[in-house]
């Protein structure tokens, strides 16, 4: 009868850590050392960014690292199935890295837009729901809190479309380009993504972003990396994710508005409500999708609001991401927005 060995144990336990970590940290390359020990690939970077010679394959310490914890969590299952005991802490450990493992087995090698059309996603569900079945198998896992398949299947969705968005949206090795692909990250999942993966996930939402810097800095493409990488829910039943999905990020420059039409365009009108209102206009801010706000307005979005001529009130669902050139400190109070800040 095999068995896991102490020092697979502390590898385990490594690579539960490395799973969770912000990809774009220099935390993540201290990991891998860890990780892979003699067998690590150096190079000049300081953490990850992207390079002409590797901007359409994985490093290789990801590599490596995908095949060993694949690997060891195969042995893990192996052993608990022959009767080895667990902790509760080394089971909590085992998923974590299962998790990593299903990443890399079914997400990584494809586009993030592809996973969401419904033939491709259906596709890859089947061979994710089989792999998770045989690894969820595992004997006292039931002590442990684990994800549902399918909202497991949207984290990890979310998660490689927010790598993907960010890594190739936010370019630089700079130390500068470093923090701030890290601070998006952190943006996205907060600095607890195991806690984002339990019960932040469908909160975050709820808090608009701010992104300050002078023009030519790269505000959009900040704002549309955190919108295009949103969490968006899986149907098991249609295998599919929801057909909306597919324009998650709609930018909007309403600095470009006059201050009428900005109202109009933001929280939609009834017919007759003005001349040339020949018919209702639902406004950006009543349908399900997030957007980049350049500019801003005074009305209180997230406690409801009438549509022109309307009596009844409506409440929002868009997640705003607000662009601004001058100093935050001046326009708004600080307690009301989530700030990431390029300089």
């Amino acid at each position: 009868m095999s068995k896991i060995s102490t020092s697979e144990l502390k590898s385990l336990q490594v690579y539960a850590r490395l799973a969770y970590s912000n990809p774009f940290s220099r935390e993540r390359i201290d990991l891998e050392k860890l990780a892979l020990g003699d067998a690590f690939v150096a190079d000049d970077s300081v953490a990850w960014s992207r390079s002409f010679e590797q901007q359409h394959s994985d490093r290789p310490n990801v590599r490596k690292i995908a095949q060993r914890a694949s690997e060891l969590v195969e042995k893990f299952r192996q052993c608990a199935a022959d009767g080895q005991a667990f902790t509760d802490s080394q089971l909590n450990q085992y998923w974590d890295v299962v998790t990593y493992v299903l990443l890399y087995r079914h997400a990584v090698d494809l586009s993030p837009d592809d996973v969401l059309k419904p033939a491709v996603a259906k596709k890859v569900w089947s061979g994710f729901l089989k792999d998770y079945e045989n690894f969820v198998s595992v004997k006292d896992l039931s002590r442990i809190e684990i994800q549902a398949a399918d909202h497991l299947f949207a984290i990890l969705c979310q998660v490689h479309r927010a790598f993907s968005y960010i890594f190739y949206y936010i370019l630089g090795d700079s130390l500068p380009s470093v923090k701030l692909r890290e601070a998006v990250w952190q943006s996205v999942f907060t600095n607890d993504l195991r806690r984002y993966r339990r019960v932040l996930y469908n909160r975050m939402s709820t808090l608009p972003t701010l992104i300050t810097g002078p023009s030519g800095t790269g505000k959009e493409l900040a704002a549309q990396a955190i919108g295009a990488s949103q969490y968006i829910p899986f149907d098991a039943v249609r295998g599919c994710f929801p057909k909306e999905s597919v324009d998650c990020f709609i930018p909007l420059n309403l600095s470009a508005m006059s201050p009428t039409l900005i109202e109009s365009e933001l929280f939609g009108h009834c017919k007759g409500a003005f001349t040339g209102a020949v018919a209702d206009r639902a406004g950006w801010l009543v349908g399900q999708v997030p957007f980049i706000w350049s500019g801003v307005s005074r009305r209180d979005w997230r406690t409801g609001f009438n549509a022109a001529s309307e009596t009844a009130a409506r409440r929002a669902t868009a997640h705003l991401y607000c662009t601004w050139r001058r100093p935050a400190a001046t326009v708004f109070r600080k307690d009301h927005w989530r700030y990431q800040s390029r300089s």
